[in-house]
């Protein structure tokens, strides 16, 4: 758990450069879905203890999906829009326990919201009073909600059909 977690902050202190290939952004994709998975609360278990445990684990993540967030820049963005897809996608389907992975990709989303948002005021089209959800990586953010209604609206059409 948070043992792994230091192990990757340490790696920031290694250039991307002079990093093995395979500690590249792949890597940190995989690592970012991990990361997301391990900050869903587990809501069968009300015990204090694994409560502590899970806040532990986010604040310790929290610095790691920061440095995840500086690597993978857009990729990230895109791969927590992912995440929060799916997840509505199954709570429309009545998978009510995908609301707590929803809740686990907001919390990467939150955690690197002052670099997602100073990534999105230096683009240029955005500086230019264009909305940052129009276009690149913020596209996927800004339909979710969409994609994800308009899908509900469609699995719900075939269950009264």
């Amino acid at each position: 758990g948070v043992a792994a977690l230091d192990a990757w902050l340490d790696l920031q202190d290694v250039a991307v450069a002079a990093r093995h290939p395979d500690l590249g952004a792949p890597a940190f994709s995989r690592l970012l879905e991990i990361i997301v998975g391990r900050c869903e609360a587990d809501e069968t278990d009300v015990d204090e203890d694994a409560e502590d445990a899970l806040m532990q684990f986010r604040e310790a993540a929290a610095d790691v999906l920061v440095a995840t967030y500086f690597l993978l820049r857009e990729a990230y963005v895109t791969g927590v829009a992912g995440a929060l897809t799916r997840a509505f996608e199954a709570v429309a389907r009545g998978e009510l326990p995908a609301v707590r992975r929803a809740e686990a990709a907001f919390y990467a989303l939150r955690v690197a919201r002052k670099e997602v948002v100073a990534d999105a005021k230096a683009r240029p089209d955005v500086a230019a009073s264009r909305p940052a959800r129009e276009s690149g990586p913020f596209a996927d953010v800004s339909t979710l909600e969409q994609r994800a209604r308009s899908r509900a609206a469609a699995h719900q059409g075939r269950l009264h059909s």
